[in-house]
């Protein structure tokens, strides 16, 4: 190696090629004679006539390049060379050997320690563009505290500003509320694994499917997550402005509620979301980006780079953690790519709103539509494509390690009832200072209205008289207006009782503004409804109920009657009271006088026990347990019986997929469906009970045939038109979800009601002159009519009682069907309507209903 004296000289000879462009030492590569006249014309007759050709030594350009860019190193690309080649490297890679060093584990801590390398990346390149804030280097001090910090402190003149008490309480004020909401949001989410909804799309990048992102069920999921996110930054927002509060510095605020002040994406993503991040990425790649190049791409490039920024904070995430490759608990493999999708995806949406942003249509939603609802329009832009971004974080466990630190509601277990403890009692204490803020901020009615009430008490000072003039001019004293409030035997008032329930007072408080509270609090609770609706029964997309086919089992075949013993039943009913098409059934098998022959299991209805749908079953009758019956068919739920009769069609631990609706028919030898539709069960019933009269001679009624043979199509024909018009009419009238569904439905009941009146004014039935399966099904809707449909429903026409055909009708059916009576429980089959359909009645309130004698009697 050359000594420390001559390395110089050594480059220079070298690499500069000093000692070549010192002298000439080219070697002519063309060699040519002038003739001996030619030379004699210009004087050069000396030193002979054979010329040369030297090419241009390359040395010497080479050498003269290398010399100017070594100046313009040595004054300018000093910064970059030491940004680019030592700091960025040492940023990009140190959390890579630092997280394997430390063993870190948790998710969120590699999460959080990457984020101080990625923000210095970043404010690096600001530096080396001279994009850093203002203020920041007008001193070394500014320089250090925004270098060393991986938070973004405000700077002036003076230096970084100062923070105050006040801002130290709003501060712990805003970390304590929102420690609240984001445990309370959180656990609701996680009893969901985070996904309310089954997502169809896999992890990797290949697995993307455009379509997923618009399906109902991913849309709601994205929504729930972006809440989430904008809850969780919101709070570790607060929690590093409490820090820097109390060490006596401000912070730029981290959010300023995106999802619901936006009114525009590039008003979401510049100025409300995570103004952290978009102020680093501002000045550290878009700027220098947009001093050479156009603004489109300037965009691109820094939305880009966003994306890329966030898959490397993946790739230290989710590195094992060993150098072995092991993982705890269990190694997940993020789906590289997505953020960049995501981000350069909402690249485009801002580019798209720079071209047509500016339109007539645009103008008008932002100056007539409440900021709320322009707000969701913004977000559901780029909503499908939110699992993109979110995808990783949702399947892993890194919002298990995030929430260990928040509140959080959990199902105890008895195992691990002291584990949880400690959890509880942390929500509680975060509940007690919730409220006792709110108590503090919002007194209670009866302080508020006090001074314009301490006149009238009863202990205060008796009521001044008045003195008027009488019409014939003579005066006399009467007492006020007013003075009668005194007497309680006569005041229309009541006392505000001290044990009112506590409220906010947000009517009486004057804030928010009336008239921005009601039509945000309408829009949220209807569109809630609606979707509450939606998720309980199918409607078309202008709001009208469709009654879809849930049919199960094979085509049945008649029930065979050589199988049947009294002591050994082959098939096995099962009816929920509350439902009139389980009403039905119980009718027929009860008039058909069959109830011994086939067992009934009485479904009891609680959807807050089912597993699935609404039915559970009743504790198994001894007779149940005897007969040797699976035990899947006589305990749990409906949902149960479901899958035990289709475990041949399921794999291992799959749920069957459809609804578990009553009325269902069994075989409970073969542990097979043999229908769930109650036509074809009282089809199937009839048919039996008449076969069995006819093999037997036997039964209570034997003169009953509600399927009379030659009279299928007409009882069909029947069947048809009422359902239409008021067998589920009723129900669409109840479910509708606009008023153009529910005026059609309604006006169907009315003309059902009208033309049923009337056609019972010359026939005793619906159908012939006796009773039939039509008329059954006509009682089973009947029934509910007048306590149920025309209230919780909204189904119009008024009471029974107001149509005398059809109050004669019912008298006559059950004067001479007794048995009626008995398959009728009014109280609670009505009432399940107001208990189990809490989206048509929240407040639980069920009014008083009659028994079936007594509603009969009052016809």
């Amino acid at each position: 190696m050359p000594s420390p004296e001559s390395f110089g000289e050594w480059i220079g000879r070298k690499l500069l090629f000093s000692d070549v462009i010192e002298s000439d030492k080219r070697v002519p590569c063309i060699i040519f004679t002038v003739p001996a006249k030619i030379l004699l014309l210009f004087g050069a007759e000396q030193g002979g006539n054979k010329f040369g050709l030297m090419a241009p030594c390359i040395e010497f350009w080479i050498a003269l390049v290398m010399r100017k860019v070594g100046n313009c190193v040595a004054s300018m690309m000093t910064p970059y060379l030491i940004g680019f080649g030592v700091i960025m490297p040492i940023c990009a890679l140190l959390p890579y050997y630092s997280m394997k060093y430390f063993c870190i584990r948790s998710k969120i801590i590699k999460f959080l320690a990457a984020r101080a390398p990625q923000i210095l990346f970043f404010r690096c390149s600001e530096a080396m563009f001279g994009f850093l804030p203002q203020y920041v280097d007008d001193s070394l001090e500014n320089l250090l505290i925004y270098t060393a910090l991986p938070v973004e402190v405000k700077f002036d003149s003076k230096g970084a500003k100062k923070s105050n008490f006040h801002m130290v309480k709003d501060n712990i004020i805003g970390l304590v509320k929102y420690m609240f909401i984001l445990g309370i949001y959180s656990s609701l989410l996680q009893a969901y694994d985070y996904q309310p909804y089954q997502k169809n799309e896999g992890p990797a990048l290949h697995d993307i499917k455009l379509g997923t992102g618009f399906s109902r069920g991913q849309l709601i999921n994205n929504t729930l997550i972006a809440i989430l996110f904008q809850i969780l930054l919101t709070t570790f927002g607060f929690g590093l402005s409490l820090i820097a509060s109390l060490a006596g510095v401000q912070l730029v605020p981290f959010m300023h509620n995106p999802i619901f002040e936006s009114s525009s994406p590039s008003d979401f993503w510049g100025k409300r979301w995570n103004l952290f991040v978009h102020g680093i990425l501002k000045r550290g790649v878009y700027k220098p980006v947009r001093s050479k190049y156009s603004r489109r791409v300037a965009l691109v490039a820094t939305f880009i780079a966003s994306g890329l920024s966030h898959e490397w904070l993946l790739s230290v995430v989710f590195q094992p953690e060993g150098n072995n490759g092991v993982c705890h608990p269990v190694c997940y493999y993020p789906g590289y790519g997505r953020n960049t999708l995501f981000f350069g995806w909402n690249a485009l949406l801002i580019g798209l709103e720079y071209v047509i942003g500016g339109a007539a249509i645009f103008q008008l939603i932002r100056a007539h539509l409440p900021l709320t609802v322009v707000s969701l329009l913004v977000v559901s832009t780029a909503l499908p494509t939110v699992h993109w971004f979110t995808n990783d974080y949702v399947r892993s466990d890194l919002f298990h390690d995030t929430l260990i630190g928040f509140p959080s509601i959990i199902r105890l277990i008895r195992d691990a009832m002291m584990m949880h403890y400690r959890h509880n009692v942390a929500l509680g204490l975060f509940l007690t200072i919730g409220v006792a803020r709110c108590l503090r901020l919002s007194p209670p009615h009866n302080q508020r209205r006090a001074s314009t009430r301490d006149v009238h008490r009863k202990d205060g000072p008796a009521p001044r008289l008045h003195a008027v003039s009488s019409p014939d001019g003579e005066r006399m004293v009467v007492p006020p207006l007013n003075a009668t409030r005194d007497d309680s035997s006569t005041s229309l008032y009541q006392t505000i009782p001290s044990n009112r329930p506590w409220t906010f007072g947000i009517l009486t408080s004057g804030f928010p503004p009336q008239q921005l509270l009601v039509p945000v609090v309408k829009f949220v609770t209807f569109h809630v409804w609606k979707l509450m609706m939606n998720e309980l029964v199918t409607h078309d997309d202008e709001g009208r109920f469709v009654r879809e086919s849930y049919q199960a089992g094979d085509d049945p075949m008649p029930l065979e009657i050589s199988s049947i013993d009294k002591d050994v039943p082959t098939y096995k009913l099962y009816l929920g009271n509350p439902c009139p098409w389980c009403h039905r059934v119980m009718a027929a098998v009860t008039l058909l006088g069959i109830e011994d022959d086939i067992p009934i299991t009485a479904l009891i209805d609680d959807a807050e026990k089912a597993s699935k749908g609404g039915w559970i079953l009743p504790n198994p009758s001894p007779r149940d347990i005897g007969l040797g019956i699976a035990d899947e068919l006589i305990r749990g739920d409906l949902a149960g019986v479901y899958n035990y009769c289709h475990r041949d069609t399921l794999n291992e631990g799959e749920r069957y997929g459809g609804r578990c609706t009553a009325p269902l028919l069994v075989n409970v030898k073969t542990g097979k469906i043999v229908t769930n539709e109650s036509n074809e069960i009282m089809i199937l019933l009839n048919d039996y009970a008449r076969r069995k009269r006819d093999r037997y001679e036997e039964g209570p009624d034997s003169g009953l045939d509600l399927r009379p043979v030659g009279m299928e199509m007409e009882l069909d024909r029947a069947t048809k038109r009422w359902f239409d018009l008021l067998w589920n009419g009723s129900y669409r009238c109840g479910f509708a979800t606009s008023q153009i569904a529910y005026d059609e439905a309604a006006k169907d009941v009315l003309k059902g009601l009208t033309e049923m009146n009337s056609h019972l004014a010359s026939n005793p039935y619906l159908v012939g002159d006796s009773l039939t399966e039509v008329d059954i099904k006509n009682f089973a809707w009947v029934t509910r009519h007048d306590y149920a449909y025309t209230v919780i429903f909204k189904s119009p026409g008024g009471r029974i009682a107001q149509y005398p055909h059809i109050a004669s009708y019912v008298k006559r059916m059950v004067a001479e069907h007794p048995a009626l009576l008995d398959t009728t429980d009014m109280a609670d089959a009505c009432g399940s309507y107001y208990r189990q359909l809490f989206m048509l009645n929240f407040g639980q309130i069920v009014p008083y209903i009659p028994s079936i004698r007594e509603w009969v009697a009052g016809l």
